[in-house]
């Protein structure tokens, strides 16, 4: 039987609850019922979105800005860049998550060579939002074993959808995901030289995003110095290759 008086927030009935309930009382015909029904669902879609999106605004007014506590290096120990680590990240908000009534959970897929993480917040309203992100495997060094390329790259990607989900920001910008701005951006000639390499390797400029992604967790645009030598280091390596199968 559905209620004749529903309370919502402190409120009184939406106009919605208001009639699928007298429809009830007058005994109106299945097919109304159900148009009725439709209505009531949507709105209340309508009021948990709005309540979610609410909280999320209170939530982002108290979130802090998150201290990068872990480095990156390649062989030669040369910093590659900085970032905040999944349990440092969490361990920092999941307080103030809970006080605004949100709660989160992540789902992994592998799909070939590639994964994707999901994180899945809800709100105690009701509303559930998905934030997706995919990737290829990161770049497994030598002394990473395949499991353990799958859980850096899973961590990964856990670390930046749950920043997503929650608009979280680091201290001096993420470098993990934004690149390194401080002064150590590529040159014009690093840059120059990446775009003939591509051209003279034939590889389509999508692939050398991807890989960049892959290999350094950052977009192409937003690539150091460091990495950009990296990048040139690869294409060369690979019109090496691609000349000895030729």
């Amino acid at each position: 039987m559905v209620p004749t008086e529903v309370i919502y927030q402190g409120e009184k009935q939406s106009p919605a609850e208001k009639m699928l309930a007298l429809a009830v009382e007058k005994n109106l015909s299945i097919d109304m019922i159900e148009r009725l029904m439709t209505l009531y669902r949507e709105e209340l879609l309508r009021r948990q979105k709005q309540e979610y999106d609410e909280a999320k605004a209170r939530l982002q007014s108290e979130m802090p800005v998150i201290e990068k506590n872990k480095v990156s290096k390649n062989k030669s120990g040369v910093i590659l860049y900085t970032y905040a680590d999944i349990d440092n990240v969490i361990g920092q908000t999941k307080s103030v998550v809970g006080k605004h009534g949100f709660s989160y959970d992540f789902e992994e897929q592998m799909t070939g060579d590639k994964m994707k993480v999901t994180c899945v917040v809800t709100h105690a309203g009701g509303f559930t939002k998905r934030f997706e992100m995919e990737s290829g495997l990161a770049t497994r060094t030598e002394i990473m074993s395949a499991p353990q390329q799958v859980v850096a790259t899973m961590t990964l990607l856990k670390r930046h959808t749950y920043m997503n989900a929650f608009g979280i920001t680091t201290a001096d910008a993420d470098t993990d995901a934004e690149g390194d701005d401080r002064g150590n951006k590529p040159t014009t000639e690093q840059l120059n030289k990446i775009d003939e390499l591509i051209a003279k390797s034939g590889l389509e400029r999508e692939y050398i995003e991807k890989r960049c992604f892959e290999k350094y967790g950052v977009k192409f645009s937003a690539i150091n110095k460091v990495q950009a030598g990296g990048l040139i280091q690869s294409l060369e390596l690979k019109i090496q290759e691609l000349s000895k199968n030729a």
